[in-house]
């Protein structure tokens, strides 16, 4: 299996769609971002996470 940064180069997005920043946002406060994210952008509903 190929996975990014491991055995084949990391190439970071040029316009990613959510941004966490893990060295100055709390494990909890990355995690409302996504899943936030998530339920805004993906007509997920909560049940589902």
């Amino acid at each position: 299996a190929t996975v990014p940064g491991v055995n084949v180069p990391y190439e970071e997005p040029t316009k990613p769609e959510v941004v966490v920043d893990s060295e100055t946002m709390s494990v909890k406060a990355c995690a409302e971002r996504v899943v936030g994210f998530i339920l805004k952008n993906r007509d997920l509903k909560k049940k589902t996470l």
